[in-house]
């Protein structure tokens, strides 16, 4: 029997600039470039790739999100490049970006620079950054392991500790950025990597991956092992992902087995099966968008929501992990259950084209008395007085009182921040007030709502309609 679950919640990414890519990313090769050093402890400003003039080789450098930003490092070289400083041996070297010890990181960030052929990185030495040093990093069974299935051992990587100039360095460009874009080429190399090494598991009855055993340095979850029994008795295989070897992990997913559980690192093994299908439990309404992109060029299917009766019972911080208990295991452990018989039902209206009566033109006004508008030279929506020589006024369309689409009068190209959205229409649903005089704006697939402020910054990023996320209808003539 289908039911309609009108408690569950699905999860959505929240994060502007998301871009997948059909292409694969540049391969460049860069002489006479200065390698600097990264000291041990958070990410420092001096350490990186530059070339002759002193400018960071951005490619180089870990890098992450919309607005992009790189972690460390800054976009000059803290000291001129100088024939002065000793030159590295070799004549060529490979650059395997920055690694680190955390398992999903390791995926987003290292694993992506090694997508191109192997004959571009075999026969040389591996330059890279690390807080850590060789002998650390490859004492970390899986470091060691994932390397060697790509043909790398660690007398091939090299970490300098003082300024080094590289004759001749090939920068692979990566292949996947976290929480910014991802190559179909990633998932495809991913695969191929899955489908030589993993091991597959010999189970053909869901799958639910406990935290219980693991020691999280960011998160801890009261209840689980309610919900473990209650699936166990259920004919779900509880696996613990931690006690497994890599290759092992690699096999956790299946295109015809569903695999689920709490939503964090081990959910990124999905990267190395072609189409896996999933259930992640989220902690909250929103989860990373590395997910996201990873499920993107996977062809995923996987289904994220958001946790019933998930409570945080404390305010986390730096070195404090969050901690979160369940009320009711029953109702997640129904929500996995249900989920992987197929019961759930979720009704969605994210399609405007299914109305057809239309109302306006209007203009939107905030709280603050200003208006939605863009500057023609971005066409970025904020708030203003809407006069000005590059200044156009948004207007609004309505249908069937339930759908809001945003253009201006010369279809210029909108974008908002917050918003992944890019277009000459931005569609939103209405939200009328309980006393009709105001009205919010929710985007479809993310579910937050758009926000303005004093000052006219206009985001898609709230998650409840307060004050500031309330606007007025105005009407109007377009001429």
């Amino acid at each position: 029997m289908e039911i309609i679950m009108n408690k569950i919640i699905s999860a959505n990414p929240v994060s502007a600039g998301l871009k997948i890519f059909q292409n694969p990313p540049e391969i460049n090769i860069y002489d006479d470039v200065l390698y600097i050093p990264r000291i041990p402890g958070p990410h420092d400003f001096n350490y990186g790739i530059y070339d002759s003039y002193g400018r960071l080789v951005q490619t180089a450098g870990p890098r992450r999100g919309w607005p992009n930003f790189s972690l460390g490092q800054s976009p000059s070289s803290s000291i001129s490049p100088s024939s002065s400083y000793p030159r590295a041996t070799e004549n060529s070297y490979f650059y395997g970006g920055h690694i680190g010890t955390h398992f999903g990181h390791f995926l987003t960030e290292t694993l992506p620079r090694f997508w191109c052929a192997p004959h571009w990185y075999l026969n040389k030495k591996i330059i890279c950054h690390s807080g850590d040093t060789i002998e650390k990093l490859f004492s970390v069974s899986w470091i060691k392991e994932i390397f060697e299935m790509i043909g790398l051992v660690k007398e091939q990587f090299i970490i300098f500790d003082r300024p080094t100039t590289i004759t001749s360095l090939l920068i692979s460009g990566v292949s996947f950025e976290e929480n910014h874009f991802s190559h179909r080429q990633f998932a495809e190399f991913c695969n191929r990597l899955g489908r030589k090494y993993a091991i597959d598991l010999g189970i053909s009855d869901p799958i639910f991956l406990s935290r219980e055993k693991f020691k999280s340095a960011m998160r801890t979850i009261e209840g689980e092992e309610e919900i473990t029994s209650i699936l166990r008795n259920r004919g779900f295989r509880i696996v613990y992902p931690e006690t497994l070897s890599i290759r092992e992990q690699m096999g956790l997913f299946s295109s015809d087995r569903l695999t689920s559980g709490f939503v964090g690192s081990a959910f990124h093994n999905s990267i190395f099966c072609s189409s896996p299908r999933g259930l992640a439990l989220c902690y909250g309404n929103s989860y990373s968008t590395n997910f996201w992109l990873m499920d993107q060029v996977n062809d995923a299917n996987i289904q994220y929501f958001s946790t019933p009766t998930l409570i945080l019972k404390n305010s986390p911080g730096a070195g404090v992990p969050a901690e979160f208990t369940i009320d009711n295991p029953m109702d997640v452990a129904n929500l996995v259950i249900d989920y992987y018989e197929d019961k759930i039902v979720l009704k969605e209206e994210n399609n405007k084209d299914n109305y057809s009566k239309k109302e306006g033109p209007y203009l939107i006004k905030t709280k603050f008395d200003s208006f939605l508008q863009i500057d023609r030279q971005i066409g970025k929506i904020h708030a203003g007085s809407g006069v000005g020589p590059r200044i156009h006024k948004i207007f609004a369309y309505i249908y069937d009182s339930k759908w809001i689409e945003l253009s201006t009068a010369g279809g210029d190209v909108l974008s908002m921040d917050q918003l992944d959205s890019v277009s000459n229409t931005l569609n939103f649903k209405m939200q009328t007030s309980q006393n009709e005089k105001t009205f919010s704006l929710k985007h479809p697939v993310t579910s937050r709502f758009v926000s303005t402020t004093p000052d006219g910054v206009v985001e898609c990023n709230r998650e409840y309609a307060r004050a500031w996320e309330q606007f007025f209808l105005i009407s109007t003539n377009q001429d």
